[in-house]
């Protein structure tokens, strides 16, 4: 700018560029990942192992519904990802059987949370304003269903692990 916007020389000016720092993404070794599973039983070994093998998040696995596994074509559909953008992922021949317990888990907590009179699922908003009976269909619940469910104004939902 000095040099040809105002034609003058600037020679004393002492300056380096800024530099970013160099971050390396943190990924466990295989047998840090093994050193971690084998002290997870029931649905937290479950969760962490598809947090591994299937590349999911957190909040991602924690989210997951019945309708989003399909077990004909090994994939999981993750709805709102990062970046709020929907894609799928692989499910590993070695999660099938222990996802097919944890989702039959599941249907039996829905089960009885519909003969208690509760049974609904938090479901986005604009599928409940164009689908009111989303909120008690089976696919819609949550794989990891909380043991607690929620109150709100008109009625006792059933929300995903914490």
């Amino acid at each position: 700018m000095y040099r040809y916007v105002i034609g003058r020389e600037i020679s004393q000016l002492r300056y380096q560029n800024s530099r970013t720092p160099k971050r390396m993404p943190t990924v466990l070794s295989e047998r840090e990942v093994k050193a971690i599973l084998c002290h997870l039983r029931g649905k937290y070994w479950l969760l962490a192992a598809i947090l591994y093998g299937c590349g999911l998040r957190i909040q991602e696995a924690l989210s997951l519904r019945i309708k989003d596994i399909n077990f004909d074509s090994k994939s999981i559909f993750v709805f709102n990802g990062k970046s709020s953008k929907d894609r799928y992922t692989l499910l590993p021949n070695s999660l099938i059987s222990p996802l097919t317990e944890q989702v039959e888990i599941a249907r039996q907590v829905h089960r009885k949370d519909l003969d208690d009179g509760a049974g609904m699922a938090s479901v986005p908003p604009a599928l409940l304003r164009k689908y009111k009976g989303a909120l008690k269909l089976y696919g819609w619940q949550f794989i990891f269903p909380s043991s607690h469910g929620f109150v709100n104004d008109m009625d006792t939902s059933t929300h995903h692990l914490h």
